[in-house]
Formats: structure tokens, sequence, C-alpha cells
């Protein structure tokens, strides 16, 4: 299905669009399908992105905003970023390349810092992005303290001084 993205009289509405979308979604789920986020809910995704691309404003990163903000994630959490983040210039790092796509976000990343860089590209890396009220509940986060890129975490602070902590781990293999 194509969607206009100029509104016109024939054009569906905003929640009969979301409602056709979810309805082909659901028709092609593997695994659970996302329903309506509830009230007072943390929604934490997943996935292996298999890189975010070295060049801003590609497709790709269109693709990953728009994903995590039609699902209504709280948290989101991507495997293999498959970056070299140190080679990027700012705007092409994480905190850079997310500027505006959501009110306020946090980040905890890793990727392998143990060899000198070759390119940047680099496969693995792991990254954790708190958003909008989850981002202002985050207290702590940290990485993999072997420098191989392998997991990161960030810990938040709920009602009551309740805490939760979301790691992010890649598991490599040969």
């Amino acid at each position: 299905m194509v969607v206009n993205p100029i509104p016109s009289s024939s054009s569906p509405l905003p929640e009969e669009e979301a409602q056709i979308r979810q309805e082909l979604i659901c028709e092609n789920v593997f695994g659970a399908s996302i329903n309506k986020k509830e009230t007072n809910t943390l929604r934490l995704g997943f996935q292996n992105i298999g890189g975010f691309p070295l060049e801003k404003n590609k497709l790709k990163d269109d693709n990953i905003r728009r994903g995590i903000t039609t699902y209504k994630f709280d948290i989101f959490e991507c495997a293999e970023t498959n970056t070299y983040w140190r080679m990027q210039q700012e705007d092409l790092k994480l905190y850079g390349r997310t500027t505006g796509w959501w009110d306020s976000l946090h980040i905890s990343y890793s990727h392998n810092t143990t060899n000198p860089p070759i390119s940047k590209h680099q496969w693995g890396g792991t990254a954790l992005l708190s958003l909008d009220k989850a981002c202002h509940r985050a207290i702590e986060k940290s990485f993999d303290t072997s420098l191989l890129g392998r997991w990161c975490w960030t810990r938040l602070r709920g009602k009551k001084n309740t805490q939760y902590k979301s790691i992010q781990v890649i598991v490599q293999t040969p």
C-alpha cells in the first residue's frame, strides 16, 4: 500500500490509515504483533538493524525513526549498529544523527574499540535509545568494559523510586 503524504478529502484520516496499516501488518506477522499501547505502559523494542548508514539522511535512517515512532516505543534496543563511531563526524554519530527525531533522547551505545579502526564500517555494536518520558528517567548508563562493544545498558528510575535496567547484548559468532 502506498500512502499519499498530502492529505486530501479522499485520503484516509490518520486514524483510519493507522488501522489499515495495522491490519496489513497483522496479516503478515511472524511472532507477536504489536497492539495499541495502553496508558502507563513502558514499551520496549528490539531489532537487529543490520547497521546504521555511514551517511546521514538515508532511507534507512528514516525507516528506523518511523518504526520506533509509529509503534510508540519508549526504549528501543539496536543490535549490529555496524559503525565505528569514533571515525564519524559529529553530525553522523548517534546523537547528531538522531537530533530532532524525538523531543528528548538518552543514548547508551558500544562498539569495539580494542583495535585501531580500519574503516567507518565495523561489524557488531549495540545501541539503546530511551525516548521522551523514559529519557528523563535515565539515571545511569554503561557499556562493555572489555571495550569489545558487546553490550550497553541504561538504568531508569520509576514511580516510588523503583528502578529498571534495560540491557542490550549482542553475541558475535565466528
